[in-house]
Formats: structure tokens, C-alpha cells, sequence
């Protein structure tokens, strides 16, 4: 598989490797747009990586990969469903294989779940929250609660945030009624908990990077049922 990562994001490429069995490789391309600013208050700067599509699928196809990802969350859900399209759109028309971006394989993974009704939490800014709700709205899943927990200061990215602040918004009850878990980011150091996560809250648990790397193995035509303890998996 090929996924195209922003240049800062070095959580993606490690949690890959800790998912993949030998037999399946994964290989990247990295894209200068800026995932972080989805955290800051301007998320303007996501919009960006939509100009390095045309290099980063060229540069994936020439490794004949068997699928390709958008390896951003926040990145394909900041216009909305439309813009999510736009870019599996403009991938799929320049590469012969199965495409995918990080929000519709969310979304796939939650509805594989019988995800409706969902409790998210992401370390993004208030706007880019907003826009993370109407994206799943649009997508016809019902947002219990959006907990947000923001990097701290003196962080310097998502990827160095210590993931118990993570787990300790995870943590809290569901509300009744509520069918899983969504952390959004695939910058957030937080494939390891999942499993821990399902177990303790009795839901299921998907995180961005699970999903994407899940999706684009059913894209490639391969099945890693039993691989991990997550429900994901199953």
C-alpha cells in the first residue's frame, strides 16, 4: 500500500509498521502541508496538500502499490463530504488502483462497526471540531460529544503529546445509548491503547490511523482477521 503523509506527521508511518504483517509493505510520500495548524485555530494550511496530490501519486504508483491513502484526517474533512470527494476524485483519476482518504475510511470503519452514535475525541481546534461534526453528520452518524484535548504547551507536535491525556479523555463513561469511540489524527500516538480502550469501555474503539490502515488492506483485497485484539480487526 502507498499513503501520502504530511510532513510533519511521524506517527503514521511507525503505527503502519506495528500493524502490517511481513507479508504486506508499506511505502510513503510526504506531503508539506500542515496538519498542525487543524490545532492552532487555522486550519487553513491543510488545503495545501491538495496542490501535492499529483507528485505524491505519481511518486506512490511508480511502487506499484496496490492502493493508495490520503494519510490526513483533518485534512480531507476540513470542506466537508464534498471535498472529501474532490480528493479520492482527483487521486483515482491518476492512478490505476483503489484510493482512499483517512475521513471516508473513518467512516467505513464505523459503519463495518454499526457505529451511529458516536463520542469523538481529537486535539483540534474549536473551528476544525466544528467542521469534524458536520462531516459525520453529513455522513449520517450522530455526535453524543466532542471531547477535545489539545497538545499542551512546549509540546511540539501531536506525535510528542503523552498519550495518557488521550486515554484520560477516552476514559470517561460513554453516555448511554452510544455505539464506540472515534479519536480523530493520525498524528496522535494512540494505535497501542485501542485495544485497552474496547476493553475497559465495552465499545468498540477507532482511532484515524487504525481505520485507514484497515481500509486500504480491504482495498488491497487482503484480510487480517484475528491480527489484533481491537474489534477492528475481527
Amino acid at each position: 500500500m502507498g499513503i501520502a503523509v504530511p510532513a510533519r506527521n511521524t506517527t503514521l508511518e511507525p503505527d503502519a509498521y506495528a500493524l502490517l504483517p511481513e507479508w504486506v509493505t508499506a511505502h510513503f510520500s510526504r506531503m508539506p502541508g500542515d496538519p498542525e495548524s487543524a490545532s492552532t485555530g487555522d486550519p487553513s494550511n491543510l488545503r495545501g496538500m491538495f496542490d501535492d496530490i499529483p507528485r505524491v501519486c505519481l511518486e506512490l504508483s511508480l511502487a506499484r502499490v496496490d492502493a493508495i491513502g490520503f494519510g490526513c484526517t483533518a485534512g480531507s474533512f476540513i470542506g466537508g463530504s464534498s471535498y472529501d470527494d474532490k480528493i479520492r476524485g482527483v487521486m483515482g483519476g491518476l492512478v490505476d488502483v483503489p484510493v482512499a482518504t483517512t475521513a471516508e475510511a473513518v467512516i467505513q470503519a464505523m459503519r463495518h462497526l454499526g457505529m451511529a452514535r458516536v463520542v469523538v475525541v481529537s486535539p483540534y481546534s474549536e473551528e476544525s471540531n466544528n467542521c469534524l461534526r458536520s462531516f459525520l453528520v453529513e455522513k449520517e452518524l450522530e455526535v453524543v460529544e466532542l471531547r477535545r484535548c489539545p497538545k499542551p504547551e512546549g509540546v511540539p507536535t501531536l506525535a510528542e503529546m503523552d498519550p495518557a491525556l488521550v486515554r484520560r479523555a477516552a476514559m470517561h463513561a460513554l453516555p448511554a445509548g452510544t455505539d464506540g469511540l472515534f479519536i480523530s489524527c493520525t498524528n496522535l500516538p494512540v494505535i497501542r491503547m485501542i485495544g485497552d480502550l474496547e476493553r475497559d469501555l465495552g465499545k468498540p474503539v477507532v482511532s484515524s490511523n487504525q481505520a485507514l490502515i484497515w481500509y486500504l488492506l480491504r482495498l488491497c483485497g487482503k484480510n487480517l482477521a484475528g491480527r489484533e485484539e481491537t474489534s477492528l480487526w475481527l
